[in-house]
C-alpha cells in the first residue's frame, strides 16, 4: 500500500538516480550513458528483493505454518522454553497435565544455584509430599501470588530428564539453514519432539525475509516479508493437540 512516506522516498531515489545518470553522461561525454546509469542506480538498493522473495515463498511452502505429524499421550512433558519455575506454577492449577519438566540453573523455590532438570507438580496440602515444601519461607507467598489455592508446589530434581516428549522454541529470529542466498530467510519456530526416537511430532514456523533496504532502516520503501503467526517471543502451537494430556484426578 502506497503511503506518503513511501512516495517521498521513491521520488527522492528517482531524483538521485536521474542526477547520477546526468552526471555520468556529462563526465564521460557519452550521452547514451544517462539511461543505463539511471536504471542501475534505481536497481542497486532493490537487488535482493526479487530473489529474496522467491526464497521466502519457497520456505513458506516447505515449512511455513503449523505441521502436525503424529499425536501421542503423556502425563507431562519437558518444556525447554521455560528456564524458571516461576513461569510454570501459575499454569499448573488449570493444566490438564500432571507435571511439567524444565531445565533450570537454579533450584526451584529456593533460588539456590543448582543446574539440573526439575519436575514441577502440585499436591493437595496436608499430604506427605507437601510437608517439606510448606515449611519453606517463600512458599506461602508463592501460593498466594500464583493462585495455587489448596495445592502446594512439589519439586523433583534429576540429572537427566525423564519425559519422553519435549517442546522447544527459538528465542528470536534466526537464519534458516539452506536459505542463505542472497540474504538469510529468518525463522521463529516451535517444535515438539519424541526424545527417544528424535521424531518430530509437530512444527510451527513463522518466516521472514528482510531485503537489504529494509534492514538498514528503509522499511517504508520496501518492508520485510513476514508470516503472521509469530508473536514477539514465540510461535503459537497448541501442545495439548499434539501431546494429549491425562485427566487430572
Amino acid at each position: 500500500m502506497l503511503t506518503l512516506e513511501r512516495c517521498l522516498l521513491g521520488l527522492a531515489w528517482l531524483a538521485l538516480a536521474y542526477a547520477a545518470g546526468r552526471l555520468a553522461a556529462a563526465w564521460s561525454g557519452r550521452r547514451w550513458l544517462h539511461v543505463p546509469v539511471m536504471l542501475v542506480t534505481l536497481w542497486l538498493p532493490l537487488w535482493d528483493v526479487i530473489p529474496g522473495g522467491i526464497a521466502y515463498y519457497m520456505a513458506m511452502r516447505e515449512l511455513g505454518g503449523i505441521h502436525l505429524y503424529r499425536t501421542v499421550a503423556a502425563d507431562g512433558y519437558l518444556d525447554l522454553r521455560r528456564h524458571s519455575d516461576l513461569e510454570v506454577w501459575s499454569s499448573l492449577p488449570t493444566s490438564p497435565y500432571l507435571y511439567v519438566e524444565i531445565h533450570s540453573d537454579r533450584r526451584p523455590l529456593t533460588s539456590q544455584a543448582d543446574p539440573a532438570y526439575y519436575e514441577l507438580t502440585l499436591a493437595l496440602r496436608g499430604g506427605p509430599s507437601c510437608a517439606a515444601y510448606d515449611a519453606l519461607p517463600n512458599v506461602a507467598t508463592l501460593r498466594q501470588a500464583e493462585g495455587l489455592g489448596d495445592f502446594c508446589p512439589v519439586v523433583q530434581r534429576r540429572d537427566r530428564p525423564v519425559s519422553r516428549y519435549q517442546v522447544d522454541a527459538s528465542s528470536a529470529w534466526e537464519p534458516l539453514p539452506g536459505y542463505r542466498w542472497p540474504r538469510p530467510v529468518e525463522a521463529k519456530w516451535t517444535r515438539i519432539e519424541d526424545r527417544g526416537t528424535h521424531e518430530l511430532l509437530a512444527t510451527a514456523y513463522a518466516l521472514r525475509y528482510r531485503p537489504w533496504i529494509s534492514s538498514v532502516g528503509l522499511d517504508p520503501l520496501v518492508a520485510a516479508y513476514a508470516s503472521a503467526n509469530a508473536s514477539e517471543s514465540a510461535v503459537d502451537l497448541d501442545v495439548a493437540a499434539v501431546i494429549r494430556p491425562s485427566v487430572r484426578p
